[in-house]
């Protein structure tokens, strides 16, 4: 218990404040004096002994220099408690000053008082519990007695104490101060507290001062979906769980197959109708419900029987399957770029956008698509005309269709092997350049989508064959060669399985004159092998001098032979024929044609298998004005010829290569002179030639313009149209040239017209003495066929219009 001070009442406390203690002091001072007087006490000696004492009873007492301490001379200035402003009374006559002696104190006045011992509330005490009744106690003191006298003494800071006109917080509380005031404070944080006096919140907790309610009270779901238990609490401390039942009619499920339309009661029970099981099996059934099973059970309605058909049906009947048959309730908007459906059960015809494939309706697009919004946005350009900027000195030699409708173009670049892959709508995808001197001379997809290019690498009398083996991508894989005698270069590759090929090399080699003479080998090559050095067969004789340029392969229906075709040297007198050779890969014979030609220089570089045959296309110089002419010849399927055509101009005419189109006839292209050659002009265009089954011209053009050299070396088949490649600015040193035309042969919708959406079929007159033709600005037409030209009167049983006889039946 502290009592090292008179107490001190809270701010609330509405106790009179006592006034003992200067009345105690008072006396003690006199006491004291007395007791020096009569030496009963110490002197001087023992001065600090009774400051002490008197610092026990009031700490305050020696504030304004206390004699006993060696002060100024007075007790508090000369008097006591000034009685003008004290407890009332005069003080003590004779107070006792620092030397001992005494001092008038006789100037505290009585009468000004403030009613002296009444206000005190003390009295004479011996023990605690006598002034238990004298003092007035507080919340923060205790009644004491000291030296006989009742007071009050404050109880120790942090005691609990209580304010009655003061409404305290949950975490708030009211605890003593070192002053014996009742001062308001907050709880420890976590201290527990009541924050909405439900006991539906446990561990209410404090936290910074305020009461935080705990984790709410989860009452356990009941067995009926119609009561819903809730807690319920009348005191902090106590809850309960109480159902509620939801309103009569409310949805619910009793969870049973056999009962619809379940609704509440109000009660909480969940009720159901009878599940009448309508469409148990469908509408061509009756059904009831079982409910040892609670499940629909059926049988199947008569054949015949009506039926109820839905909203996005027209009335039906049950058929033997008992299956409603009624008539769908098709919808359409007229909108390809939207999907149309009948929505039950309102039998609204509704649609929504897609992203699919679409027609623009502009002829000179492709891959037209939706946008997702019920709009269809126009795709690529469906023809193009164009020259990839990208080196100069590419040179095409050969180009060959890949199964995704690109392109691969081969050759050089440079004096370098060079391949590029573009795609069906003129994009350069990219390009690849071997760092050696050679030239890749044709190229093949593999089944594992890699390409395989094969050419030469060197010059002149140094060059050996060369394969490539590269990533669709254009990342080369390997190069190797292929060793044979002489001078070689790999001039076609076949593919004959998963991962073989076969590839034909031509070699120069010494005769027996000893003369230079060339002859081909054909060489099996597998992707793994790094070299070939064994030939499979060899077409050239001892004394022949043969090349090789070009390949074909039948369809599986015909054969699959192979097809080759090139030039002979007949006895080594540099009088070049054509000549073709069919290779039967199963059986290993070999079939040849040779001198097929009229001049000193016939060549053919292409061939490509038809329906009729085979058609080899190349050049010849047996033109009387001596310039090279574009030379096509039909071949039958015994390789006897059935027919040449030849186009030339006053300047020169060559074919390079050729594509065969599904209808029978071929695409030969080409370059034709169609003007003198200056030094400055260079009239030189592509030739684009479209050749029937009877070696009748179907189309005829000259692409490019006469300001520079310009040449078609490849193409591809595109639909009725087809991909052409070349170059502009010469065979050596031009750039690479990509062309996209329609069956007519434009290069561009602008030039096209209406053409470009005209097939062959639509503008065929009917006549087979007469081609299909088809203007830009006036639409489809037709030329007729020079007299003698070749026809089919479209009947099986003529084998010669001319004569119309039937053929002898062949033997099966």
């Amino acid at each position: 218990m502290h009592v090292d001070r008179p107490a001190v009442l809270e701010p609330h406390s509405t106790a009179t404040p006592p006034r003992r203690s200067a009345r105690l002091q008072r006396w003690l001072v006199g006491a004291l004096a007395l007791a020096f007087a009569a030496g009963c006490l110490p002197d001087t000696a023992d001065d600090d002994a009774v400051a002490a004492h008197l610092a026990a009873l009031d700490p305050d007492a020696n504030a304004d220099g206390d004699a006993a301490l060696g002060g100024d001379g007075a007790v508090d200035d000369g008097a006591v408690d000034d009685g003008a402003a004290g407890d009332g009374t005069a003080g003590l006559a004779d107070a006792v000053t620092g030397d001992g002696t005494t001092a008038d104190g006789a100037t505290g006045d009585g009468t000004t008082g403030d009613g002296g011992d009444a206000a005190d509330g003390g009295g004479s005490c011996d023990s605690d519990k006598a002034c238990a009744s004298q003092v007035t106690v507080t919340t923060c003191h205790v009644a004491a007695c000291i030296q006989g006298e009742c007071a009050l003494v404050a109880v120790d800071a942090g005691s609990a104490c209580t304010v009655t006109d003061l409404a305290l917080k949950p975490c708030q509380q009211t605890t003593c101060d070192t002053k014996g005031a009742c001062v308001v404070g907050t709880k420890a944080d976590s201290a527990p507290c009541d924050a909405d006096g439900s006991g539906c919140t446990q561990n209410d907790l404090c936290q910074d001062g305020s009461c935080v309610a705990g984790a709410a009270v989860v009452c356990p779901a009941g067995d009926s979906p119609c009561a819903s238990p809730i807690c319920v609490s009348d005191s902090p401390t106590t809850y309960a769980c109480s159902p509620v039942f939801k309103g009569s009619g409310a949805p619910c499920d009793d969870g049973k197959h056999c009962t619809v339309g379940d609704a509440c009661d109000g009660s909480g029970a969940c009720l159901g109708k009878p599940n009448p099981c309508t469409n148990a099996g469908g509408p061509c059934t009756d059904g009831w419900c079982d409910l040892s099973k609670d499940a629909c059970a059926s049988k199947p309605k008569l054949k015949g029987a009506a039926c109820a058909t839905t909203p996005c049906k027209k009335g039906g009947t049950c058929d033997a399957a008992a299956a409603c048959v009624g008539e769908s309730n098709k919808c359409d908007d007229g909108n390809a770029c939207t999907t149309d459906f009948c929505e039950e059960p309102s039998g609204t015809c509704k649609s929504t956008p897609h992203t699919g494939a679409c027609e623009d309706g502009d002829p000179c697009t492709t891959a037209d698509t939706c946008d997702g919004k019920g709009v269809c946005k126009a795709g690529a350009p469906l023809l193009h005309n164009v020259v990839f900027a990208v080196t100069k000195g590419e040179s095409v030699v050969k180009v060959a269709a890949l199964a995704n409708g690109d392109a691969l173009a081969v050759g050089r670049r440079n004096g370098q092997p060079w391949v590029a892959r573009v795609s069906a709508l003129g994009q350069l995808k990219w390009q690849l350049k071997e760092q050696v001197v050679g030239t890749w001379l044709a190229a093949t997809e593999l089944p594992n989508g890699t390409l395989l290019a094969v050419g030469n690498q060197g010059v002149l009398a140094g060059k050996e064959a060369l394969v490539g083996h590269m990533t669709a991508s254009g990342t080369m894989l390997k190069v190797a060669k292929i060793k044979g005698a002489g001078v070689s270069e790999a001039r076609t590759v076949t593919v004959l399985g998963p991962d073989k090929v076969l590839i034909t090399v031509n070699q120069n080699v010494l005769g027996p004159a000893p003369t230079l003479h060339t002859r081909t080998a054909a060489y099996p090559w597998t992707v793994s092998q790094a070299s070939a050095d064994k030939a499979l067969f060899d077409l050239g004789g001892k004394d022949n001098s043969k090349d090789l340029y070009g390949v074909a392969e039948e369809t599986a229906a015909q054969g699959g032979r192979l097809i080759y075709v090139g030039s002979e040297d007949v006895g080594g007198k540099k009088e070049f024929d054509g000549w073709i050779y069919r290779h039967d890969k199963k059986t290993g014979l070999f079939k040849g044609e040779a001198n097929v030609g009229e001049s000193t220089l016939d060549v053919l570089y292409d061939v490509a298998v038809t329906p009729a045959g085979y058609v080899a296309a190349g050049s010849s110089d047996s033109a009387v004005d001596g310039h090279a002419e574009a030379w096509v010849v039909g071949f039958s399927s015994d390789l006897k010829v059935r027919w040449q055509s030849r186009y030339s101009t006053d300047w020169g005419t060559w074919a390079n290569g050729m594509v065969a189109h599904p209808d029978g006839s071929v695409l030969v292209v080409g370059q034709v002179i169609t003007a003198k050659p200056t030094v400055t002009s260079k009239p030189w265009k592509g030739l684009l030639w479209r050749v029937g089954p009877f070696g009748e011209t179907r189309m005829l053009r000259a692409l490019g313009n006469n300001a520079q050299e310009q040449v078609l070396l490849g193409a591809t088949v595109q639909g009725e149209g087809a991909q052409l490649f070349g170059n502009v600015g010469g065979p050596l040193s031009g750039e690479l040239w990509s062309l996209r035309v329609d069956a007519w042969g434009y290069e561009t919708c602008a030039k096209s017209g209406v053409c470009v959406s005209k097939s062959l079929a639509a503008c065929d007159d009917g006549n087979p003495c007469t081609v299909a033709t088809c203007a830009a600005a006036g639409g489809c037409g037709a030329n007729p066929l020079g007299k003698g030209v070749a026809c089919d009167d479209g009947k099986v049983c003529s084998k010669d219009d001319s004569k119309a006889k039937c053929e002898k039946p062949k033997k099966p």
